[in-house]
């Protein structure tokens, strides 16, 4: 019934499977008080449920994958994605905050990347920023690269430029580039708002390589 289901979606993929299987192995190396069941369960919601278009199909098919991650009678068991940071007072994680704050962690753990949408001042970038601030790291710390998005925005802005310095020119590292270098967090704000160029440019990132050719 499940795999029915599944082929009529285009959230199944080859290239999701694959990731559905790594991130399960990311999240048992983390949390490894967890069984491989759960770390399944939790993966698919990442890779695949939070992807459905289809509500509707994105529910029954969950039901039945949970079904048969328990059919040994033992419920799943999520990973408790709160623990890896630090709460404090500087921002307040209501019950609704809190599932948006484990949906992002989650999807850090697993090397994926997050789309947050919703209206203006909500607190998404807040929310974003809190996260890597608060992220617990036990070599070194993180800092998050951000780029506000406008109608004048260019890939430039993301990777960088040669400016003219003296007699030469100086490479000036854009946003994108210090995060990806150093491996820190990058937030494209109002993405939505961003030239054509810009997303085609970002394309091999969100589809998970781990490089990216300066133009």
């Amino acid at each position: 019934a499940v795999s029915a289901e599944i082929s009529g979606n285009s959230a199944i993929t080859m290239r999701n499977v694959v990731r559905l299987l790594n991130s399960a192995y990311k999240l048992q190396a983390r949390f490894p008080s967890i069984d491989f069941r759960s770390c399944l369960w939790a993966s698919y919601r990442i890779v695949f449920e939070s992807q459905a278009k289809d509500k509707e199909w994105s529910k029954n098919v969950s039901k039945h994958v949970r079904s048969l991650l328990e059919a040994n009678g033992k419920s799943v068991e999520v990973p408790k994605y709160l623990s890896l940071i630090d709460i404090t007072g500087e921002h307040i994680l209501t019950e609704s905050r809190k599932s948006y704050a484990e949906a992002v962690l989650a999807c850090v753990e697993c090397n994926m990347p997050v789309l947050l949408e919703g209206p203006a001042a909500v607190g998404k970038t807040s929310l974003i920023s809190y996260l890597g601030k608060q992220l617990k790291h036990s070599d070194r710390a993180v800092k998050l690269e951000r780029v506000n998005n406008t109608e004048t925005t260019t890939v430039q802005d993301y990777m960088g430029s040669y400016l003219p310095c003296g007699n030469g020119f100086v490479f000036k590292e854009g946003a994108l580039y210090r995060a990806m270098k150093n491996g820190w967090w990058f937030l494209a704000d109002e993405f939505n708002l961003a030239d054509p160029a810009v997303m085609n440019m970002l394309l091999p990132v969100l589809e998970g390589k781990r490089q990216i050719s300066v133009p």
